[in-house]
């Protein structure tokens, strides 16, 4: 190894160890309460770390400048160096000057500049880790659900520090919260509103977040954009996990995932904001991080709600406009990404036909066959008849009895929401407890089959649904070939799709007979409907999970994990993976 690639890689090996050492001071700081000396000593150990990045920044952009132009987003790393360099000069080399001669400076001296920056440049610094540990020879599904895992767990860790809660909180609760937060669920055993602190609900928002989108895309998207040249293996994995064909794209399909995330959220947020202003009577403070938490809970499909008993508290209940919002947001995230862009492709498409018309160009109609494609198709068609077949089916089976007393507006807007929430949101306006069985196996249904592939929701997914419902029908009419708006689907697809339905109804089953024999309270129907909403990661229950007992807690925190990571994904991580051999068997006919 050669003199500069030592020094380069001492302190890429530095910057990960400062980058640590920087999350323990963080979680020290605001994980506790602390007097005003501790206070303060930790801010001059947060000065310290911001130098010694400093330096070891410098290190790196001195010794290997020519990989660190090559990073996607050079510009911003230069930024964020300026930025450094100003705040510890500010804070440390020259504080009286910038006092004297700088004061508009003085912002750079400010506590949470400090520890925002120490977080940012800690993540930037991680993330690169763990993508370099993609490059091992480690299954790729397992990677997956370790770092689903490690969130999970240091999810915990914070729930439980003592800012977090307000002094009640067991950990059973903690992992519970974490990991239905994690694998964006929304079952609780605890009540989110009275139980955490404003920092505990910061906590739980944070792991919807990134259990929403994926623990692996946020640190990609973070290495891809400050790491000079991507290693080839993590790349290749991180192809599999985005479904994308072309390792060139793989980082503009990152900067998409979070752009139109952060974009429909903020959106999301603002016209929540306008639904409930000055209905509260909370603090125009509040109504913005309420507004936060619910846009970011609603299109990741988590159905966590700060308000003491989701959303049948009476604050919001009635408050149509705000539960529309919330309805439009949980189909928007339940879609899908690909569709996203594929809908995204077809928009730019027509634009640019429609500019050319208007300018009188004679090329202005781009031919371009097929742009939304057969996957955004099913998952369209499927997801548009189960809810205005749900919403139908609820409205007609509760008119009498949960929708009592509503007009008939009233009674559809809620029959639309009742329909919704199930796709794994697990929002609920009405007590599910309170509706009739027909209701109830309608909602089992809609669990089950989910939201859409590669998006912020659970269960089978409308794919797997519509697929296995349309293989099924075309051998029953001895049709060995299953063809779809003119493209055929492959034995391999299909062959998932069974799968993936056999492992979820086993899983689903062994869970149910544990519960059995686990808890004193419930009956099959209410334990059935915990587990279906536990793997779909839908969040709904018949007011069992306060009710539940340790061993069944495990059960459920289990039962949502594998649900989250994708029952194949799950079962393909744990199993020894197959190695492909040179020769066939003879093929043998069995009796069916």
């Amino acid at each position: 190894m050669k003199f500069r690639e030592k020094i380069v890689f001492f302190s890429e090996l530095f910057l990960s160890l400062i980058s640590a050492y920087s999350i323990f001071l963080i979680i020290w700081r605001f994980g506790y309460q602390l007097n005003p000396n501790t206070i303060l000593q930790i801010r001059h150990l947060a000065l310290f770390s911001l130098f010694f990045f400093f330096i070891a920044s410098s290190i790196r952009l001195l010794f290997n400048f020519k990989e660190v132009r090559q990073e996607k987003l050079f510009v911003v790393d230069i930024i964020a160096y300026i930025l450094l360099f100003l705040a510890v000069s500010a804070s440390t080399f020259f504080p009286r000057q910038v006092q004297t001669y700088f004061p508009v400076l003085h912002l750079l001296q400010s506590r949470e500049l400090i520890y925002i920056l120490l977080g940012l440049l800690s993540v930037i610094n991680v993330s690169k880790f763990v993508f370099r540990a993609l490059s091992s020879k480690t299954n790729p599904s397992l990677l997956f659900i370790y770092s689903f895992l490690f969130l999970i767990l240091l999810g915990t860790g914070l729930l439980l520090l003592p800012n977090s809660h307000h002094g009640n909180l067991q950990f059973p609760d903690a992992l519970f919260t974490a990991t239905t937060s994690v694998c964006v669920t929304g079952l609780t055993t605890v009540d989110v509103a009275q139980t955490f602190t404003f920092t505990g609900q910061l906590i739980i928002l944070f792991l919807i977040q990134i259990g929403g989108i994926g623990v692996m895309t946020f640190t990609s998207f973070f290495a891809l954009s400050f790491m000079g040249s991507s290693n080839f293996g993590g790349s290749f994995i991180l192809k599999d996990f985005l479904s994308e064909e072309n390792l060139g794209n793989m980082f503009k399909t990152l900067v998409n995932i979070i752009v139109v995330t952060f974009i429909v959220e903020i959106i999301g947020a603002i016209l929540i904001l306008y639904s409930i202003h000055e209905t509260l009577e909370i603090g125009l403070k509040h109504e913005i991080f309420v507004s936060v938490f619910h846009s970011i809970s609603a299109f990741c499909n988590a159905g966590i709600s700060v308000f003491h008993g989701n959303l049948t508290n009476p604050l919001v209940t009635a408050n149509y406009v705000f539960l529309f919002w919330i309805a439009a947001l949980i189909i928007f995230g339940g879609l899908g990404f690909p569709i996203v862009f594929n809908f995204m492709n077809w928009v730019k498409h027509f634009f640019v036909n429609l500019s050319k018309m208007l300018m009188g160009r004679q090329e202005h109609y781009i031919h371009r066959p097929r742009i939304i494609n057969i996957h955004t198709r099913i998952v369209v068609y499927t997801t548009l008849f189960l809810l205005i077949s749900g919403t139908v089916f609820i409205f007609f089976s509760e008119y009498n009895h949960a929708f009592a007393g509503m007009n008939t507006g009233e009674k559809l807007i809620s029959s639309f929401f009742s329909a919704v929430t199930p796709r794994t949101a697990g929002f609920n306006k009405i007590d599910p407890g309170k509706f009739l069985p027909s209701s109830i196996i309608i909602i089992i249904i809609l669990m089950i089959i989910g939201a859409g592939p590669m998006s912020t929701g659970g269960g089978l997914k409308v794919s797997t649904f519509a697929i296995s419902i349309l293989s099924a029908l075309g051998i029953s009419r001895q049709k060995r070939r299953l063809e779809i708006f003119g493209r055929e689907i492959d034995s391999w697809t299909i062959g998932r799709a069974y799968a993936t339905i056999v492992l979820y109804f086993t899983w689903a089953i062994l869970a149910v007979s544990i519960l059995s024999f686990t808890e004193n309270e419930g009956n099959i129907t209410i334990w059935t409907f915990e587990v279906l909403s536990a793997i779909s990661t839908v969040g709904l229950s018949l007011n069992f999970s306060p009710e539940l007992s340790l061993a069944g807690k495990y059960i459920i925190i289990a039962t949502m994990f594998a649900g989250r990571i994708g029952i194949l994904t799950f079962f393909s991580g744990i199993m020894k993976r197959y190695q492909p051999k040179n020769y066939r068997y003879p093929q043998a006919g069995i009796i069916l």
